[in-house]
């Protein structure tokens, strides 16, 4: 039986509600198949999708692995419908977003959510992975002529490199450049606010939110 595309995309939806890679990749190649477009199918199917998991996720309905695997089977189906999309095809670009685990710190799970979701959403992320010093967040940010700096700790004795990022910024001259966007475990607003931040994201969702406003503020 074909499927309609109305049915190809709430197909698409629950593959990522179930964290299922081959269900979500199984939705892709009928939606390449049927000669949809593929930003708005990611768009009107797979975000659906992952805005409920991020729902979930925020209501305690939804364990974190969970997340981790949907956002996987998220990534794994936009890489279907890109791979087969017509040449010329461009996915919305918000921003770039330089995004690491401060220094000393080793813990990468909160990062990788929080960098698949910006992916997702349209960012451009460049990932430094875990123990950044300080310089290289910097240099990177701009290397590539960030918009967004991102920092994860989610240990308490690392948050204080999280401000170490920003006075340097200021030591150079640089910190009206660039929107500094912190996050982990640990974090409060009073204490991003104590180093300086522009905002902090409670979680791979709401990094989000707070990225799109940053960029709305630039």
């Amino acid at each position: 039986m074909i499927m309609s595309k109305q049915e190809i995309l709430a197909k698409l939806a629950k593959a990522i509600v179930d964290h299922s890679k081959t269900g979500a990749v199984a939705a892709a190649n009928e939606a390449v198949a049927a000669g949809m477009e593929p930003v708005e199918t990611i768009r009107n199917g797979l975000m659906v999708g992952i805005h409920e998991v991020g729902d979930k996720f925020g209501r305690f309905e939804y364990p974190l692995p969970y997340v981790l695997l949907a956002s996987h089977a998220m990534q794994q189906a936009i890489d279907v419908l890109m791979k087969n999309a017509p040449k010329g095809t461009v996915r919305e670009e918000k921003g770039k977003v330089v995004i690491g685990v401060a220094y000393g710190d080793i813990h990468c799970i909160g990062k990788d959510l929080v960098k698949t979701f910006l992916n997702i959403n349209g960012y451009h992320v460049y990932d430094l992975g875990t123990e950044v010093p300080t310089e290289k967040f910097i240099n990177k940010a701009e290397e590539i002529k960030a918009d967004i700096i991102a920092i994860s700790a989610m240990m308490t004795a690392s948050m204080s490199y999280q401000g170490d990022v920003i006075n340097k910024l200021k030591a150079k001259g640089l910190r009206e450049k660039y929107k500094v966007l912190v996050g982990g475990c640990p974090m409060t607003p009073a204490f991003a606010e104590s180093i300086g931040a522009d905002d902090w994201g409670a979680d791979m969702a709401d990094a989000v939110v707070k990225a799109d406003r940053m960029m709305k503020e630039k």
